[in-house]
C-alpha cells in the first residue's frame, strides 16, 4: 500500500510540474508578443511568413529558437529575434512545451 501511495504521489508531482512548465510556457508566449506573428495559438501567418509554431516537436523548437537567438537561422530575424535574444535555456525549455502541447492541430 505505502508503495503505491509513493507511485501516486510520484506521477502527480511530475504532472503538475509540467503543467507549470507549459502554464510558464504559455505566459512567455503572451509577455514576448509571439501572438502579433504566430497567432493566439501559435498557428503561425504563413501569408506574411509566420511559420506554425504549435503542434511541432519540443526540441525541433528549441533548436530552431536557439539558432535564431544565435544569428544561425537567417529566417525569423524580425520581431522574434529581439525576444528570442533575450531569452534563457529554461525559456526555450518551457516556450517549446507550451507550443509543442497546443491542440487541435490542424
Amino acid at each position: 500500500m505505502i508503495k503505491l501511495l509513493v507511485l501516486f504521489i510520484a506521477t502527480m508531482a511530475s504532472l503538475s510540474s509540467t503543467t507549470v512548465i507549459a502554464a510558464d510556457g504559455k505566459a512567455l508566449y503572451v509577455s514576448r508578443d509571439c501572438i502579433s506573428c504566430h497567432g493566439v495559438e501559435g498557428r503561425g501567418k504563413t501569408d506574411k511568413g509566420h511559420p506554425r509554431l504549435s503542434c511541432q516537436q519540443e526540441k525541433y523548437l528549441i533548436t530552431q529558437m536557439q539558432d535564431i537567438s544565435k544569428g544561425i537561422r537567417k529566417a525569423g530575424q524580425g520581431k522574434s529575434k529581439c525576444g528570442l535574444s533575450k531569452a534563457s535555456h529554461g525559456d526555450f525549455d518551457a516556450l517549446a512545451d507550451y507550443l509543442s502541447k497546443v491542440r487541435p492541430c490542424l
